[in-house]
């Protein structure tokens, strides 16, 4: 089954470059280690990380986790998915985004919750960030940037596992601190 959940993440996902496959292949592992030390259910987390933004390129960030989670029913029922599955990895799914959806509740929703934020943090996040927002016209001119990687970064304010938390207090550091590096060096202090 895992190689058709890929097959058809890398559909949707091929050509995003933010949240693309190598997105999602670094969310699949924060989530299975995690998922490991929460005693989380390996296969839905599995199953739902690799399909967790597949919505983004269709839908944009704002609505993807409602959409993707409907995608993603769509995709187990006619790969034969078992039924009592289906909805546990569409509520995943739907739990993950910063941008809505219901809080998380179970384990699962809660772990993913925490991959996915992981990786818009430390400095990954800086980089994934800084795409996103040039691809976007977020910013125009380099002395923008600090403000936005800040809102970037205020937009994770919680986490739901202790992993998560303690990886993510370190990522928030970081970039706190290149973003002071970076004002500095915008203002000619170093």
């Amino acid at each position: 089954m895992s190689k058709e959940v890929w097959s058809y993440a890398k559909k949707y996902l091929g050509k995003e470059f933010v949240s693309g496959i190598d997105h999602s292949e670094r969310v699949l592992k924060w989530c299975l280690k995690i998922g490991e030390r929460e005693k989380a259910d390996k296969e839905i987390l599995e199953v739902a990380s690799i399909l967790h933004d597949v919505a983004v390129p269709v839908v944009g960030r704002e609505r993807h986790f409602e959409e993707g989670a409907k995608m993603a029913e769509t995709f187990l029922k006619k790969a034969e998915y078992p039924e009592e599955k289906i909805s546990k990895v569409s509520n995943v799914i739907r739990a993950h985004s910063r941008f809505g959806g219901p809080e998380p509740v179970t384990i699962e929703e809660k772990v993913l919750y925490d991959a996915d934020s992981l990786d818009s943090l430390g400095a990954i996040g800086i980089v994934r960030a800084l795409i996103r927002g040039y691809i976007g016209n977020s910013f125009k001119k380099l002395e923008e940037v600090p403000y936005f990687l800040r809102s970037e970064k205020n937009k994770i304010s919680k986490f739901y596992t202790r992993k998560g938390e303690q990886v993510g207090r370190g990522r928030i550091e970081f970039m706190e601190k290149f973003i002071e590096e970076l004002e500095k060096e915008l203002n000619f202090e170093k």
